[in-house]
C-alpha cells in the first residue's frame, strides 16, 4: 500500500490502516525519541503519545510525502515536554527524603516546598503541580480550569521562573 493510500485510509478510520502506520513508523518514533535525550520507558511513552496525537489530527499531515516529517515534528515536542516533565521533580526533590514520599503518593511535600509553593500565586500553582507534578497535558489543564493553552503554557514558564528563584532563595 502506498503512503498516499495510507494516509487517506487514516483519515477515513480504518482500524487496518492505523495498525500498519504504526507498524511502519514506530521504530523510527521511538528512536527519535531516545535520540532527544529519553530514557528507554520514556521513549515507549512518547511513541504512545505521538501516535495519540496522529490519530487526533491526521488531517494535517498534508501529503504522503510529508508523512515522515509530521511525524518527526510530533515527536520533537513530545520529547520536549517530556525533558520538561521532569524538570519540577529534579528541582523539588533535591535529596529531601520527605520531598522524595511526597512525589511517590505517600507523604505531604517538605516545609521547604510547601513555602515556595504558598509565596506563588495560586493560579501559577494549579499549573505548575497540574503538569509537572500530575503529569497533566497543557489540553487537559486548559480544559480542567477553563483556560486557553496559550494561557495555559504562559503561566507554566512563569510558575517555573517563579519557582526557581523563590525554591534557591529557601
Amino acid at each position: 500500500m502506498n503512503e498516499h493510500t495510507l494516509l487517506d485510509r487514516c483519515r477515513g478510520g480504518n482500524q487496518a490502516a492505523w495498525r500498519e502506520l504504526f507498524e511502519r513508523y514506530a521504530t523510527a518514533v521511538y528512536r527519535w525519541s531516545r535520540f532527544f535525550g529519553i530514557d528507554a520507558a520514556g521513549a515507549e511513552e512518547v511513541t504512545q503519545e505521538v501516535f495519540v496525537t496522529a490519530f487526533r489530527q491526521i488531517g494535517a499531515c498534508v501529503s504522503e510525502r510529508h508523512l515522515p516529517p509530521w511525524l518527526f515534528q510530533i515527536t520533537r515536542r513530545k520529547a520536549a515536554n517530556a525533558r520538561r516533565l521532569g524538570w519540577f521533580r529534579r528541582m523539588a526533590r533535591s535529596g529531601d527524603p520527605r520531598n522524595e514520599a511526597m512525589f511517590a503518593g505517600d507523604a505531604a511535600p517538605s516545609r521547604d516546598l510547601e513555602n515556595a509553593l504558598r509565596r506563588m500565586p495560586l493560579k501559577l500553582v494549579e499549573v505548575l503541580v497540574l503538569h509537572d507534578l500530575e503529569g497533566r497535558s497543557r489540553s487537559e489543564i486548559a480544559e480542567v480550569l477553563g483556560l486557553a493553552e496559550g494561557t495555559v503554557a504562559g503561566r507554566l514558564a512563569a510558575a517555573r521562573t517563579l519557582f526557581a528563584e523563590l525554591w534557591e532563595a529557601e
